[in-house]
């Protein structure tokens, strides 16, 4: 068995609950940390939106909402590479504050 990996073409996924999405449409970018790389803060750019699958559901934390809310999976890529990236290296974001 063989594994590629293209260091060139690197990207993290996320999944985000609906609640928290409209901060990480297609073209959004945010900056998140690589524990891995130290305390630097690394720009990302949203490349891939996609609902996950019904098992993937969050349960609302409020009874009374009505409803369960669902988890999204985001794919971000780098604005620039990024020095010492590996693949299985965490990717952190901490969360942003609401815009609009």
């Amino acid at each position: 068995m063989v594994t590629v990996i293209d260091l060139n073409d690197a990207w993290a996924v996320f999944n985000i609950r609906e609640d928290k999405l409209r901060q990480f449409a297609k073209g959004a970018e945010f900056d998140a940390t690589i524990p891995a790389l130290g305390d630097k803060a690394y720009r990302f750019e949203v490349t891939h939106v996609a609902a996950m699958g019904d098992f993937a559901t969050w349960r609302a934390t409020n009874s009374q909402q009505g409803y369960d809310m669902r988890t999204f999976e985001i794919e971000a890529r780098p604005v620039s590479p990024i020095e010492g990236l590996r693949a299985g290296m965490s990717v952190l974001v901490t969360e942003q504050p609401n815009q609009g």
